[in-house]
């Protein structure tokens, strides 16, 4: 059976370079209150990073910074550019992203996530995909999940492709149309209400829908 969380709520967007100059007024007037920001991938940083990081919490919105891993350097060197680009620390929520042709091997991106979690005190949030490119480790499986499943990839969530692991967001578009964005963004439903969301993001506290059930 799918995991279906209630409450959920539809207010988080995620971006990268590739969506070049947003206007995030208008992107916030739609309701948006949390987006997840590309800050590095590999030791590059992304291009956007501080602008959309600055404008989008000038805003007053939830900033999630997260790192795409590759196998271009080695993991602590990626974790130390990753926490060094977004200025983590103490309590901040940050994720890692884990996928495609380049991605590391499982337990790579264990040790990035452990670096991570000595600077921000906190579990990270793990990306990856449908088919990940090996086995989560089991402190991996432990980790917060966002998970990517489209199915009609509309825009809209599609019941029918619902994630059946226990997530805290699923990333159900890649093609979502947002005021202030040229072209299309990704949109993920969080599993919780807005205070849980905002809790989780201030805290890590996890949503009721989920405690208990990520092991």
């Amino acid at each position: 059976m799918p995991f279906t969380p209630a409450p959920t709520c539809d207010i988080t967007i995620d971006v990268s370079h590739h969506q070049g100059n947003i206007d995030w007024a208008t992107v916030k007037q739609t309701g948006i209150q949390c987006v997840m920001i590309k800050a590095t991938q590999g030791l590059t940083k992304d291009s956007r990073w501080e602008i959309n990081r600055d404008d989008a919490r000038q805003q007053g919105l939830m900033v999630i910074p997260y790192a795409f891993l590759s196998t271009s350097a080695a993991a602590g060197a990626q974790a130390d550019f990753f926490i060094q680009t977004a200025g983590l620390a103490a309590g901040m929520a940050a994720a890692l992203d884990w996928e495609g042709d380049d991605a590391p091997e499982a337990a790579f991106v264990e040790q990035t996530g452990l670096a991570v979690f000595e600077v921000i005190k906190r579990e990270p949030l793990g990306y990856w995909g449908g088919s990940p490119p090996a086995t989560p480790t089991p402190l991996m499986k432990r980790w917060p999940r966002w998970i990517p499943r489209y199915g009609a990839n509309d825009g809209n969530p599609d019941l029918n492709h619902r994630p059946t692991e226990p997530w805290l967001f699923w990333q159900y578009t890649s093609n979502q149309q947002v005021d202030g964005i040229t072209g299309s963004a990704d949109a993920s439903l969080f599993a919780g209400s807005e205070a849980e969301l905002k809790a989780w993001f201030e805290t890590g506290a996890l949503p009721t829908s989920l405690v208990g059930a990520i092991v």
